[in-house]
């Protein structure tokens, strides 16, 4: 063999040696291990079934990853198989291990690393949340700080009294940014990078959105209370790039771009111009970080958040169009997006055969939508708890005058966990005298909520006469346009 030969055949074995070497440790950082959680009770708890659920980082939805039915002996071991770090929360029903309120358990939620094994002892006093809990075990130390902290703050991040006024909350984030950074210090050794980086970033997003919230609304917004913003969006990009995006979808509320008021100071400060209608708050959104995988993530997370808040428009066909021709940085989760896109055109299509799907009602007996037809159905989606339910009933009840005939009838469907929160709510967050039925305690689990990917309340679907689905996402008919809009839909469908 000549010498050049013999060159070239050792610079392809080092290439092929040093590909080999870069797969495996690549897969290696993919792979997936167990993970388990022990939960230790000291007296029964007031749940007999424990769930761990976790944000679907493909559908942007809560889904349910494992369930221990029923606790035995006061003891449940939840399994989990993670090849990535997630934020998980445990809880059954309104139940949280976490949580101090009543309230979904899925609304705080803490970071669980592949290859964790904790243990959880469990107090007596199940109204302490998170502070009636003592952790042990492998990555353990992470619960033990949050634990810490919402001691040391007295409230999770974020939550603040309504009764202080602009510059108390900012007061109040300022102290709270000391405090919790004084702890996160403290761990600082004891815990993993990620756990550090990623909690310094959520903690700082969370800690400052109701204060930058409060701001957006006020008509004279001084310009010294904006000091943090830039350090909040950091924050925000840092905690969506290592786990979920659901930190800086909080932030893109404040800056109004799920919901497109006109009047915003925070795109106006973050981008520098307005936005008017849905293309160009996409436009916007699109050209703020090019090139970046979180630019797609918004883009994404804007499309699908408009999807299930107001359905497909116009504008909105002509977002997703650009967004399908768009080359991103992320395959993975473009492949996932697209899928999202078509299922949800073919699933909510106009003139499509409504799910036929039993659901409970107040007595008992089990309904179908089906069961209405030769009536133009109005779907009304609730939940006890919904500030937007409560401004949206007496609209409701004006709608429910004006079609007070047999051939329009009133359906009102609830998501809440127990049918004590749905029976109290009954009246309060909907009609009074619609036909009440319930998701059985599955939530936005049901697969009619799933199938519909109702996960913005209120939400008004219009049925026809022959149980064919007009619009699975009514016009907001708190506004004189939506009102119009709606009204004519259903004027439409009676008079065929």
């Amino acid at each position: 063999m000549n010498t050049k030969l013999y060159t070239l055949y050792i610079l392809a074995l080092v290439i092929f040696l040093t590909s080999l070497v870069f797969t495996r440790s690549y897969a290696q950082t993919r792979k997936k291990l167990v993970t388990t959680i022990t939960v230790h009770f000291q007296s029964p708890p007031p749940v007999d079934s424990l769930e761990a659920i976790y944000v679907d980082r493909q559908s942007l939805v809560y889904d349910v990853i494992k369930k221990c039915k029923p606790i035995k002996d006061n003891v449940c071991t939840l399994i989990l198989t993670l090849s990535h770090p997630e934020l998980v929360s445990l809880g059954y029903d309104t139940f949280s291990l976490f949580e101090t309120n009543e309230s979904y358990y899925g609304s705080f939620a803490t970071m669980i690393e592949p290859g964790d094994h904790l243990t959880l002892e469990v107090g007596k006093n199940f109204n302490l949340g998170i502070r009636n809990v003592q952790f042990f075990g492998k990555g353990s130390e992470k619960l033990s700080m949050l634990h810490d902290f919402i001691k040391s703050i007295g409230m999770k991040p974020g939550k603040f009294p309504i009764s202080m006024n602009l510059h108390e909350l900012f007061q109040r984030a300022d102290s709270n940014q000391v405090e919790f950074t004084a702890i996160l210090n403290k761990y600082k050794d004891s815990i993993s990078n990620t756990s550090f980086t990623f909690y310094k970033s959520f903690w700082t997003a969370n800690n400052y959105i109701p204060a930058f919230t409060r701001l957006a609304r006020q008509k004279e917004r001084p310009d010294s209370l904006y000091k943090n913003f830039s350090l909040v969006v950091n924050a925000a990009k840092i905690s969506e790039r290592l786990v979920v995006q659901s930190t800086w979808e909080e932030i893109a509320d404040i800056a109004d771009i799920n919901y497109g008021r006109k009047e915003n100071i925070a795109i106006e400060k973050f981008y520098g111009s307005k936005a008017t209608n849905t293309w160009q708050h996409y436009l916007n959104l699109k050209a703020l970080y090019p090139g970046e995988p979180l630019n797609q993530s918004l883009c994404t997370a804007f499309i699908i958040h408009r999807m299930k808040a107001k359905g497909v428009d116009q504008q909105l066909q002509q977002c997703v169009s650009d967004f399908l021709i768009t080359k991103w940085p992320d395959q993975q989760k473009f492949s996932a997006a697209q899928r999202f896109f078509s299922a949800y055109n073919k699933k909510t299509k106009a003139g499509l055969p409504v799910l036929s799907l039993a659901l409970k009602d107040t007595t008992g007996k089990f309904r179908y939508l089906t069961d209405y037809k030769g009536k133009v159905v109005v779907v009304d989606f609730f939940f006890n708890g919904c500030a937007g339910c409560v401004s949206e009933r007496p609209f409701l009840d004006s709608l429910r005058k004006v079609y007070n005939t047999k051939d329009v009838a009133f359906v009102a469907i609830s998501t809440d966990r127990s049918e004590t929160l749905w029976k109290k709510g009954i009246g309060k967050f909907t009609l009074k005298d619609a036909d009440q039925l319930y998701t059985n305690g599955e939530g936005y689990n049901h697969p009619f909520i799933r199938y519909y990917e109702i996960y913005s309340y209120p939400t008004l679907m219009l049925i026809d006469k022959n149980s064919n689905v007009v619009t699975a996402r009514g016009a907001e008919i708190r506004s004189a346009d939506g009102w119009n809009t709606f009204t004519k839909m259903i004027n439409t469908e009676l008079s065929k």
